[in-house]
């Protein structure tokens, strides 16, 4: 009975020290990254301690890969970025672009030990992301046959538009930015059925 009971805290620690958070730079949104029993990667966020987007599950289906499960986190690295700037024209004069990262870096050690990097950036009104596919060693070509990408928030969200929420993709620099937009001083009312939608 030792054995086990050891066994199972033994596996609670590790799986909370594969846990990763990132908070926004005034606190209200948090982001929590995970890996799932299967070694998927996972992502949820918090807005004031209240769910936004439920663990979701993240990963890309390639004609020659499978990059969403199997995984391990090899690195994971926060910074900070704060800046101001002009726009040419807009209704702002000035644009300032504040927010907290996590760069974490995904290995498939058992599958030729393949890499995927996943780039958070938390806002203090919201949250985007990227997969980054550095040159792999077994691979000289990827092609993207379907991104796994889920969104797991309140069906109201995504059906009514009600709750100030919107998920929108746009790319940037040739590498897509999943963009989920969280509207200061929002108010959530939790419901107990959840809508599941593949970007």
């Amino acid at each position: 009975m030792k054995h086990v009971l050891l066994t199972v805290v033994f596996l609670g620690i590790a799986c909370v020290a594969m846990a990763h958070e990132l908070l926004s730079p005034n606190g209200n949104l948090k982001l929590n990254v995970v890996l799932d029993s299967e070694g998927g990667p996972v992502y949820s966020l918090y807005y004031k301690g209240e769910p936004v987007v439920e663990p979701s599950a993240l990963g890309i289906l390639m004609e020659e890969a499978d990059l969403s499960n199997g995984f391990r986190i090899l690195d994971a690295t926060n910074s900070t970025f704060d800046e101001t700037w002009m726009p040419v024209w807009g209704e702002y004069e000035k644009v300032r672009n504040h927010y907290n990262e996590l760069t974490v870096t995904f290995s498939q050690p058992a599958k030729h030990d393949r890499t995927m990097i996943v780039r958070f950036r938390l806002f203090d009104d919201g949250l985007g992301f990227r997969y980054e596919l550095p040159e792999q060693k077994t691979m000289n070509y990827l092609t993207v046959k379907d991104e796994l990408t889920e969104f797991i928030a309140f069906p109201v969200i995504m059906i009514r538009m009600s709750l100030p929420i919107l998920l929108r993709s746009f790319p940037k620099c040739a590498k897509l930015w999943n963009v989920i937009y969280v509207k200061k001083d929002m108010k959530l009312k939790r419901l107990h059925s959840q809508y599941k939608h593949p970007l």
